[in-house]
């Protein structure tokens, strides 16, 4: 025989035992699944073994779920979620859950669901009002930034004329001063002319006086004089 068979053949007796192992795991792993107690009964018993002679160990709702450990004829090996296990009748057991297990979950489920909605409705309501609040605070906002606006131009042209009359008025604070100035100088002028205009006319009559008083002299000696030729 070629090494090619012997080596198929080698190979072919080691994969039995694995192959077996394989189909155990997976039967005892299929054998533990999930389970529920149907609505075939209203509910059902749990005895200490597989059959009606053993003694009763809990009684388990419509509806509850169960780990199946193991069967037996019409018997099924489960465990409970509190950990207790016993046995009972393998047609009370269903993969699926009880139809009215699943509407009143579904119904729960709704009554949930419509109270998320409603919530959602009213969210979105308050949403809506508070947008709405919103925009009119954002429209007041607008109104009074216009209004600031305003008052801003408003005082930027009153500034403008402040300056500008600040302006005006230094001039004409400087005219003032300037025209201040030369009036001052105007009287000033106006006394020393006044004052020397004085002196002038004080000498003119002091001149007067003294002339009068040469011409009297003058015609005083001359009158003697005739006085003295007529004697």
């Amino acid at each position: 025989m070629s090494e090619e068979p012997r080596k198929r053949g080698r190979w072919k007796a080691s994969a039995v035992p694995f192959l077996l192992s394989l189909v155990l795991f997976v039967g005892s792993e299929a054998s533990a699944g999930k389970l529920y107690v149907s609505d075939t009964t209203l509910e059902t018993i749990l005895r200490t073994g597989p059959g009606v002679t053993y003694r009763i160990n809990a009684s388990v709702d419509v509806g509850t779920e169960v780990t199946l450990l193991k069967e037996e004829k019409d018997w099924a090996n489960v465990a409970l979620a509190d950990g207790r296990t016993g046995w009972m009748p393998k047609k009370y057991l269903s993969e699926e859950p009880p139809r009215r297990i699943v509407a009143e979950r579904l119904a729960a489920e709704n009554k949930t669901l419509r109270a998320e909605v409603n919530q959602l409705g009213r969210g979105k309501q308050e949403s809506t009002e508070e947008l709405n609040r919103l925009k009119k605070e954002l429209e007041g906002r607008k109104q009074e930034l216009a209004s600031v606006r305003q008052e801003y131009e408003s005082l930027k042209k009153g500034a403008r004329e402040y300056l500008s009359l600040k302006s005006a008025f230094g001039e004409a604070t400087a005219e003032a001063k300037e025209a201040k100035e030369k009036l001052q100088d105007i009287q000033q002028g106006y006394k020393d002319l006044k004052t020397s205009a004085g002196i002038k006319w004080f000498l003119a009559g002091v001149g007067a006086l003294m002339l009068g008083w040469l011409l009297g002299f003058l015609m005083s000696r001359t009158r003697r004089r005739d006085s003295g030729l007529y004697r």
